[in-house]
C-alpha cells in the first residue's frame, strides 16, 4: 500500500516538473518588436492647430463721456414765516380794489387789484396776511380782505314790486346821473342795507323820503315826476332783487366826492365815480 502511494506522487511531481519547463519555453521563444515612430511621422498624424487671430484695437482718442451727476438744489427759505394750507382751500375777496402785494406788509409793491367776490386759492398764512393764487399769479392779501369758503351769492329776503324799483331807480338816478354803473349799483346797495338795517325804515319809499336823507326827494312832488333811465332800473333791480352788492351791509351813507372823505364820526370806506361811501 505504502508503495502504491510513492508511485502517485512520484508521477505527479514529474507532471508539474514538465507543465513549468514548457512555460518556460514558450517565454523564450516569444520575440518582442518595439515599433519607433519617426517625428516626422508623429507630427503628419496630428494636424496642427489654427491659432485664433485677434485685429488689434485701434487706440481711442476721445476721452470716455462722463455722466453728469445731478446736485440737487437746495429748497428756498421763505422770506417771511408762513403756515401752509395741507388742502389749499377756496376763497373769496370781500371789498373792492383789493391790493395783492409781493409780500405781507402795505410797505411792499402792488402786483395786481382784485374785485369783489374774485375767487382765489389758499396757499398758506403769514401774520396778518394770506398767500393766495389768482389767475397764475402768487401774492399777499390782508386777511381783512379775504374769507375762507366757497362764494354764495347772498339771496334776497325781500321781493320787489316794479313800483319799488321804480322809485328807487328814481333816487339812483337823480344822485349820481351821468355816474357809472357801478356807482349806480353802490347807492342801490346803501338803499339796500337801510331797509334791512333795524336803525331805518324798512320800506323803499320810507327810506327814501325820511327826512334829512336823500337830498333829492326833499320836494315830493318834483321827485315823482323824474323819470329814471335805463341802467338805474337795472341797478335797482339787480340790487334789490338780484342780490348783488358791491359794497358789504355797513355802509349805510354816501355823498359827493367834491366834500371829501371826513364826515364826522363816519368811517370812510371807498369812492365810487363821483360818490364817497361811508359806514
Amino acid at each position: 500500500m505504502r508503495k502504491v502511494r510513492q508511485t502517485g506522487i512520484g508521477l505527479l511531481l514529474s507532471l508539474l516538473l514538465s507543465c513549468t519547463a514548457c512555460m518556460n519555453a514558450a517565454v523564450n521563444e516569444t520575440e518582442i518588436v518595439e515599433i519607433t515612430v519617426p517625428p516626422s511621422a508623429a507630427a503628419a498624424t496630428v494636424p496642427p492647430v489654427k491659432k485664433e487671430q485677434t485685429m488689434p484695437m485701434p487706440a481711442s482718442t476721445a476721452e470716455p463721456a462722463s455722466t453728469p451727476t445731478a446736485t440737487p438744489s437746495p429748497m428756498p427759505t421763505p422770506a417771511w414765516p408762513m403756515k401752509t394750507f395741507k388742502y389749499k382751500p377756496a376763497g373769496y375777496i370781500t371789498a373792492h380794489a383789493v391790493n395783492m402785494r409781493i409780500g405781507p406788509g402795505t410797505e411792499y409793491g402792488v402786483i395786481n387789484k382784485l374785485n369783489e367776490h374774485s375767487v382765489v386759492t389758499m396757499l398758506a398764512e403769514s401774520g396778518d396776511w394770506y398767500f393766495i393764487a389768482f389767475e397764475g399769479t402768487e401774492g399777499f392779501v390782508s386777511r381783512e380782505f379775504v374769507k375762507i369758503g366757497e362764494l354764495t351769492t347772498p339771496k334776497p329776503s325781500k321781493k320787489y314790486s316794479d313800483d319799488e324799483i321804480y322809485m328807487a331807480a328814481q333816487m339812483i338816478w337823480l344822485e349820481a346821473k351821468g355816474g357809472t354803473y357801478e356807482e349806480f349799483q353802490a347807492i342801490a346797495n346803501v338803499l339796500a342795507n337801510r331797509i334791512a338795517s333795524r336803525q331805518f325804515p324798512d320800506t323803499v319809499e320810507d327810506n327814501i323820503f325820511a327826512p334829512g336823507q336823500f337830498s333829492v326827494a326833499d320836494d315830493r312832488e318834483w321827485f315823482l315826476s323824474k323819470k329814471p333811465g335805463r341802467s338805474a332800473k337795472r341797478a335797482a333791480d339787480s340790487v334789490l332783487n338780484g342780490g348783488e352788492r358791491p359794497l358789504d351791509k355797513s355802509v349805510m351813507y354816501f355823498r359827493a366826492k367834491s366834500r371829501g372823505t371826513e364826515w364826522g364820526g363816519r368811517k370812510y370806506v371807498k369812492t365810487i365815480g363821483n360818490h364817497c361811501f361811508f359806514r
